[in-house]
């Protein structure tokens, strides 16, 4: 009689055991792959965007994943980015996907930081109105959300400025952000740019002559808005430096429109009587405020005007271009010469 070795009932019962092991770890492998590589029916539908906002998580990313239809199995998505060590690389932003992605694609590309951008320009001389709408309608937010953050005083004063108002400080130039940017984050990079572009030469400069950069940005906006070229800039901001030293005022016709909220037109004499502390035909010196966003030109010309042609009037011709005179009198006769030529009351 054949005795049978407990040993061998053992280590038939261990291979088995551990056969179903290997079998169950491999079905599970086979499953991971299969849920993190097939594209789901909503990915084969065609392409589409994913929002993560600032500060998401990626547990919040997999289940906003997983209810948009673009992955079946959140948890296990987050388990493999873990592993994958992609859960500190969310980054916030509005992401294009693929038709026909599967998770693992969706995921890696939200991880990849190329979210969805846009382009913005801001033109020399425009107001905090415009570029606010312009933002608005680049990063594709509401007008409200934009606006809002353009009225948190409180955060005004934290970027450094001198007053509770972005106006002056919105530097013009191209700006790429990424869409769906929180909008204080796109203001604050537009007021850092104003800072930069403000640079050393210039602080010492306006040291120099006395002025504090407010004042500078303040002339400077109303030299943008009065001249049409470049080359007339240095020469229309000497004349409002000669005025404001002998205690004359401005009379610049920009800053009434300011004051009527205008953006163009004729200023007419019954114009001129606007009761607001903008009104420079009425209030002497400076206004309160930037009436526009200069450009580093209109800046550069309010620090270093053309002083060389002591000149204390201008008149525009109507094509662009200004006359500018000495005397009073010299400056009606240019006036009436204008006028007969083209027509213009003013």
């Amino acid at each position: 009689m054949r005795i049978r070795s407990p040993f061998r009932t053992w280590n038939r019962r261990i291979l088995v055991a551990v056969g179903g092991i290997l079998a169950g770890l491999a079905l599970l492998f086979l499953w991971t792959v299969a849920e993190l590589d097939t594209p789901t029916r909503r990915s084969r539908q065609g392409p589409g965007r994913f929002r993560v906002p600032t500060g998401a998580s990626l547990r919040w990313a997999a289940d906003a994943l997983a209810d948009s239809g673009w992955v079946r199995q959140p948890r296990l998505l987050s388990a493999w980015c873990r592993r994958a060590r992609l859960d500190r690389r969310i980054l916030p932003g509005r992401y294009r996907l693929a038709k026909g992605w599967s998770p693992r694609e969706v995921v890696a590309e939200i991880a990849s930081g190329r979210v969805e951008t846009t382009r913005l320009t801001i033109p020399e001389g425009w107001r905090e109105t415009q570029i606010l709408n312009s933002l608005a309608d680049s990063l594709e937010i509401p007008i409200r959300n934009v606006r809002a953050a353009a009225a948190d005083s409180a955060w005004i004063r934290s970027l450094g400025l001198p007053r509770p108002a972005l106006e002056g400080y919105l530097f013009p130039d191209t700006y790429v952000f990424p869409k769906d940017y929180e909008p204080r984050a796109a203001l604050g990079e537009m007021v850092r740019q104003s800072g930069l572009r403000f640079d050393d030469l210039m602080r010492r400069r306006a040291e120099r002559v006395g002025w504090d950069r407010d004042r500078v940005v303040i002339l400077a906006s109303i030299v943008q808005a009065e001249a049409a070229k470049l080359v007339e800039m240095p020469r229309i901001a000497a004349v409002f430096r000669n005025r404001l030293r002998s205690g004359w005022k401005l009379e610049a016709d920009p800053t009434v429109l300011y004051a009527l909220g205008r953006f163009t037109g004729p200023v007419l004499y019954g114009d001129l009587e606007v009761d607001s502390p903008y009104n420079t035909y009425r209030v002497g010196g400076l206004p309160p405020g930037p009436i526009d966003s200069p450009g580093i030109d209109a800046l550069r010309a309010v620090l270093w005007p053309d002083s060389t042609r002591d000149e204390w009037y201008f008149v525009a011709r109507g094509d662009g271009e200004h006359a500018f005179t000495r005397t009073l009198a010299q400056h009606n006769q240019k006036r009436r010469e204008i006028r007969a030529a083209t027509g213009i009351r003013r």
